[in-house]
């Protein structure tokens, strides 16, 4: 058997060790939450091994060829809200989020999560919100936690902050993975529904709001149409979108029926729909094929941002693309909404030169 070792480190950075045994505790009870038949549990050391091989079956009962993929992720910008806010929950699930979805953009599936926190003076509650937010979304994600370093940063940071990053490890079919020639003119595009502005449109939509409308962050948005506050709305986690991806790359063991897989990231709705296309391709979009969440419509009055570039700005409702062949579109969709997941079918791909429009 081919296993990884990968065990959690904990720095020795107090006199009696015992906050260190804490901050283990603390990593170790998310970590157990996520762990299933894969994982081989270390007696010697506080953390864990994933098993690959023929005798547990992990790649033989998903995979004949296998390729491991790796992804690095950080929380950027939102995390500094989410230390003022004591939401160090969403911190955690947002680590997680950003680096499942890299991966499900590469037709991989996450298999395990690690994490490395530098802080300065946190209290444990901090440490015990952020594990308990990486573990979660672990679990939604079926992703297993293996736990991570956690180490004193007292010289480079100020009492009560810490940093995060995030790695994920995924695997993908090599037969299923995506070669950019494979797009094809009149290929269908799916929109799958994004849960707010996500990570990328974070920093754009606390200034429109927050510098150039003057709300603060406890500002209710009933007056605007939405429930909860501007701090809820721009803390929301990134949401995830591994199980859209399995339900749709699963259903073809053979067909190379999906010919493009992209989330959206800066640059927006466009930029996500460029990075579906190779040279000699467009893609149409149709503005009233889906549903726009109400915080853009918001976003967009306050700012005085006009249409273009809101969706070079904003995913504008959409947070994952799916390319595929048109005859298989219809039956995309239904695995998807019996996935939990509201989708639609917003465009299709024309021969051109490379450009995204929105009509």
């Amino acid at each position: 058997m081919v296993k990884a070792t990968l065990a959690t480190e904990v720095a020795d950075f107090t006199p009696d060790n015992e906050n260190s045994r804490d901050i283990a505790r603390m990593i170790e009870g998310a970590m157990k939450r996520t762990f299933d038949h894969r994982v081989i549990e270390s007696t010697a050391v506080p953390g864990a091994a994933f098993a690959f091989g023929s005798r547990m079956g992990i790649f033989a009962e998903h995979y004949r060829e296998p390729v491991l993929m790796g992804a690095a992720s950080g929380v950027g910008p939102k995390q500094q809200l989410a230390i003022g806010m004591g939401r160090h929950d969403m911190a955690g699930a947002e680590l997680v989020a950003v680096g499942v979805n890299e991966l499900c953009a590469r037709a991989a599936q996450p298999l395990f999560f690690m994490s490395y926190m530098s802080a300065c003076g946190v209290e444990p509650q901090t440490r015990a919100g952020f594990y308990d937010g990486v573990g979660r979304a672990c679990s939604e994600a079926r992703c297993v936690f293996l736990g991570g370093d956690d180490v004193e940063g007292r010289e480079t940071m100020r009492p009560g902050e810490y940093d995060v990053v995030g790695f994920t490890v995924g695997a993908a079919e090599r037969g299923r993975m995506i070669p950019p020639e494979l797009p094809e003119p009149g290929d269908a595009i799916i929109g799958i529904a994004s849960n707010g502005v996500h990570n990328a449109g974070y920093e754009s939509a606390r200034e429109t709001l927050m510098d150039k409308a003057g709300l603060s962050v406890r500002h209710p948005l009933g007056e605007y149409g939405i429930e909860g506050t501007v701090c809820d709305e721009l803390l929301r986690p990134t949401r995830m979108y591994a199980e859209a991806v399995r339900a749709v790359i699963s259903a073809y063991k053979v067909k190379r029926v999906v010919s493009g897989l992209a989330h959206a990231r800066e640059g927006g709705l466009i930029a996500a729909l460029r990075s579906l296309l190779r040279p000699g391709l467009d893609a149409d979009v149709r503005r009233v094929a889906w549903e726009t969440p109400r915080i853009f419509d918001i976003l967009r009055d306050i700012g005085g941002i006009p249409p273009d570039r809101m969706f070079s700005e904003y995913n504008m409702g959409i947070g994952f693309l799916v390319a595929i062949r048109p005859e298989f579109a219809g039956a995309a969709l239904e695995r998807l909404s019996r996935s939990g997941f509201r989708a639609w079918r917003i465009g299709e791909m024309r021969a051109g030169t490379e450009q995204a429009h929105v009509e």
